[in-house]
């Protein structure tokens, strides 16, 4: 498996997109524009598959709240 380039070509242009209409205090912290997303699993625009680790860290964080 070669070494992924982020972001690819597509994510590139939605980025550029996003710069010229969004006020600059939204800012991204991130470079990933996702196109659709199945439990833990996220693909982005360009096809790229990614497993997302940290999706039950919030309700875990919460629910240690509750008690």
């Amino acid at each position: 498996m070669g070494k992924l380039s982020m972001p690819g070509k597509k994510a590139r242009k939605y980025l550029e997109r996003d710069n010229a209409v969004i006020s600059s205090p939204y800012s991204r912290a991130y470079r990933f524009m996702m196109n659709h997303g199945v439990s833990s699993e996220r693909w982005g625009v360009d096809g790229n598959h990614f497993i997302n680790f940290a999706v039950g860290i919030t309700v875990c964080h919460v629910l240690s709240h509750w008690n």
